[in-house]
């Protein structure tokens, strides 16, 4: 929940994205992950930070999650 992240990083943070992205050419997906809490200096993203990493799928066409 947003309220987990302390001021306003759930503006300004997120999870960056890393390495490898797959496509799926019969679905028109691009898979990615995401992890790594940004802004990565600790005392600028006090708190837990939850649910920053994750696995997206987007259509290669509209950018659609």
């Amino acid at each position: 929940s947003l309220n987990s992240w302390e001021g306003d990083q759930w503006k300004i943070g997120g999870g960056s994205t890393w390495g490898w992205y797959s496509y799926d050419p019969d679905l028109n997906l691009i898979y990615y992950g995401t992890g790594n809490p940004s802004t990565w200096n600790p005392s600028q993203r006090p708190g837990d930070n939850r649910w920053s990493m994750t696995i997206m799928a987007r259509d290669a066409d509209t950018g659609m999650a």
